[in-house]
């Protein structure tokens, strides 16, 4: 199926049902107990700083390790596999002296969730979609580092813009249906992200779906008021509107995202025996799901009280 019909086959599916999302890939990763020559592999074998915990590195190392985890996901019951690229911009990867390697990286992880995603529907019958993932850096625009110098940034806007122009770009190129700017805490970082997606659609020719996944401090009083990214949005007006403050304290579940989609989904959990008798039952998720690693929303819901066993849950 062509990446239109795919994205049309989407937005259809979303008038009738809740797409599930799939969970967290850093958590899975750790199951694996790797070593540090499993993250270098042959061609890092003599790269100067350490690279265990790079976990995005390992869609050029360890590609069966991030293939396999994917089809557990879509196995599981998964509407949509997100890709390994949460860290694969500039400033993160140059914890490691890797910043010369965020297209690669993205394009890799790209093209390995694209293609167990249509091996997955190949073998079900049903779509399977790609989210590319735009990560918010290990940086802050808006905020200074130093607490005796307020006025000092660390990175500036053209500097995020740059590198996640580069990672839009090759997202696009790799295959994902839509691009998702992922757990934003500084909406400054999310304007820079807004503004090279917009530049990656005129420099490809080709336009995806871009919702984000907005962390937030509070639950807003209505959730409904929550505001959607179908092109460039100004999101601090977006925050006023929903009162509620883009803080990196959040709830765990649910955790409301703002969202082109429609905002009548709910709360998915992870790839666990839970996830699977909630695929089955279509019901509720149970309570205990709260203590799940990272469970992932891909909307909103508008009454809570609908889902009694999603309560929050405090660090």
């Amino acid at each position: 199926m062509e990446r239109n019909a795919r994205i049309a086959a989407m937005m259809t599916a979303l008038e009738s049902r809740i797409l599930l999302l799939d969970g967290a890939m850093g958590t899975m990763i750790q199951g694996y107990r790797l070593s540090e020559e499993d993250y270098r592999g042959e061609r890092f074998a003599d790269w100067e700083s350490d690279l265990k915990g790079n976990n995005d590195l390992l869609s050029l190392t360890r590609p069966s390790v991030i293939q396999e985890i994917h089809r557990g996901f879509l196995d599981a019951g998964a509407d949509i596999i997100e890709t390994n690229t949460f860290n694969s911009n500039a400033p993160s990867m140059a914890d490691y002296g890797m910043e010369s390697l965020v297209g690669e990286l993205n394009s890799a992880a790209a093209r390995i969730a694209r293609e167990c995603a249509d091996q997955s529907a190949q073998r079900s019958g049903v779509p399977r979609f790609v989210a590319g993932v735009i990560g918010p850096t290990n940086r802050t625009a808006s905020i200074s580092p130093d607490v005796n110098d307020p006025g000092f940034r660390n990175i500036s806007f053209d500097a995020l813009a740059e590198t996640y122009e580069e990672a839009a770009v090759a997202l696009i190129e790799g295959g994902v249906d839509f691009l998702m700017i992922e757990t934003i805490f500084d909406t400054l970082n999310a304007k820079a992200a807004i503004f090279a997606v917009e530049a990656a659609f005129a420099s490809t020719g080709i336009r995806l779906p871009t919702p984000d996944s907005s962390r937030q401090s509070r639950v807003p009083a209505a959730w409904s008021t929550m505001p959607t990214t179908r092109n460039s949005v100004d999101l601090n007006s977006a925050c006023a509107s929903s009162r509620a403050t883009p803080a990196s304290a959040a709830s765990r579940v649910p955790k409301p995202t703002t969202t082109i989609m429609k905002p009548s989904w709910l709360t998915v959990p992870y790839a666990s025996s839970s996830f699977r008798s909630y695929c089955r039952s279509a019901r509720q998720p149970p309570t205990s799901m709260v203590s799940t690693p990272r469970p992932m929303t891909i909307g909103c819901h508008t009454d809570r009280s609908a889902y009694p066993g999603a309560r929050r849950a405090t660090r």
